[in-house]
């Protein structure tokens, strides 16, 4: 168990808090590179996600593994970025396994929910599932039932999320448009005063080997991307009027609410 003793010598820790595959990373990565006190270094092949805490793993049967691999990580920052997918905003799930963590996240941490056009999420969750799995690369279309399942998804981890008080939203698409802005916007949040290193915004990875040279060689990778075997934007070419016809039924009102077209 995760004492309380040693929670109280870290910072308030930052969560950011997404559906798969809505920007979670550039988010990460941009912290990481324009606040001195954000994010964890690593040891050259280490995993690049020991730079931040994925929180999922802390409230699931491997909470043990989680706890050792949690400390290591909180160990090397002032102040922890933690990642959220599938884990609800009341952390039950993290307070079951390890309750003092839960607590000391729950009532002192930064929490940005990072929200993303749905086109682009449902491109890219194919791309991901397709790379996962060989029997999604022989299909010729998306499949409707998929697509629906993932849309409802997506508009429950939207709902709740939203529902979270002290919250910050931020979208993804911001991030590109206006980083500069959206920088003192998180700063604001956080209380600390970015760097402004210049470019803004992380390098993004060329390839999946350059993902691999990140993580064999540096301490401070710049990119903690995840890359898919294939692309979302060939994915999103699929997109016809059947498959915007489903998006637009089951969640058009929240995609009209956050400012997004089909």
């Amino acid at each position: 168990m995760i004492s309380s003793a040693f929670l109280e010598t870290r910072s308030a820790p930052i969560v950011v808090a997404t559906h798969m595959r809505s920007g979670t990373h550039l988010t990460i990565d941009l912290l990481r590179r324009q606040f001195k006190s954000v994010g964890s270094w690593k040891w050259p092949g280490e995993a690049n996600d020991s730079t931040y805490l994925a929180l999922d793993v802390m409230g699931d049967l491997e909470a043990s593994w989680g706890e050792k691999r949690a400390i290591r990580i909180l160990k090397r920052c002032d102040r922890p970025i933690c990642k959220l997918h599938w884990t609800d905003p009341s952390l039950n799930s993290i307070y079951q396994k390890q309750p003092k963590l839960a607590n000391w996240i729950d009532t002192s941490g930064h929490f940005i929910y990072v929200t993303r056009h749905p086109l682009k999420v449902m491109a890219s969750a194919w791309a991901w599932d397709a790379s996962m799995s060989q029997s999604h690369l022989e299909l010729n279309e998306i499949s409707l039932e998929w697509l629906e399942q993932k849309m409802r998804n997506w508009k429950n981890h939207q709902s709740i999320w939203a529902e979270r008080r002290g919250c910050h939203l931020l979208r993804f698409e911001d991030i590109f448009s206006k980083p500069e802005e959206t920088l003192h916007k998180v700063s604001s949040w956080i209380g600390e005063p970015p760097l402004m290193r210049q470019p803004v915004l992380p390098p993004k990875l060329e390839s999946l080997w350059n993902s691999r040279w990140n993580r064999l060689t540096r301490f401070r990778p710049q990119s903690t991307e995840i890359l898919t075997r294939i692309t979302a934007k060939s994915i999103e070419e699929r997109f016809g009027d059947k498959e915007l016809e489903v998006m637009e039924r089951v969640a058009g009102d929240l995609i009209e609410e956050q400012g997004y077209q089909l």
